[in-house]
């Protein structure tokens, strides 16, 4: 199933400041879009990504799994996508690895990021996935058929009604149900 997306850059030729936007275009998906990959080389960092607001990230060596819109929606590669994960990482922890922090927390966080280190550094393969109950996220596969691709998957689900109450496709199925009796 095609999905549309919309791509906002903007640029300031003055101070160098670059960002992007990804919002859903279209329709909504009938079903969530669960993409995993094995990142394996540079090939799979180099890969492009588009992340919805409304996907999250997994990185199970990290223990790490984002909020839905944590980062909102950007446009990036797999690399790129790991330093924008640190950087909001080492800005929400902060105080846990301050001067406020005790020993304890800091020394955990400082494992965890020599942890994620290593990772960006191709130490080891590791998996990361993006979950996205509207469907609007994408790796770009190595392959012209996304099923040739060893160290990608993508899979559909059903969502759960808690995640139709949430992004208020009950209350959009609700309402069309209604314009049809009207009718």
């Amino acid at each position: 199933e095609k999905r549309e997306v919309i791509v906002m850059s903007n640029s300031c030729d003055k101070c160098g400041y670059k960002n992007s936007e990804v919002k859903p275009g279209g329709g909504v998906s009938e079903k969530g879009h669960k993409i995993t990959l094995k990142v394996v080389d540079e090939i799979d960092m180099n890969r492009d990504v588009i992340k919805s607001d409304s996907s999250n990230i997994s990185i199970p060596a990290l223990d790490l799994t984002t909020n839905m819109g944590a980062m909102g929606g950007i446009v990036t590669t797999v690399e790129g996508l790991l330093k924008e994960i640190e950087k909001t990482m080492k800005s929400t922890s902060r105080f846990q690895i301050g001067d406020s922090a005790n020993d304890e927390d800091k020394q955990k966080w400082t494992e965890w990021f020599g942890k994620f280190s290593d990772l960006l550094a191709l130490k080891e393969s590791f998996t990361i996935v993006l979950d996205d109950p509207l469907g609007h996220c994408f790796i770009t596969p190595l392959e012209d058929d996304i099923k040739d691709d060893e160290r990608l998957d993508v899979e559909d689900y059903e969502r759960t009604p808690e995640q139709d109450l949430e992004f208020g496709i009950t209350q959009m199925r609700l309402s069309e149900g209604l314009n049809e009796i009207d009718s």
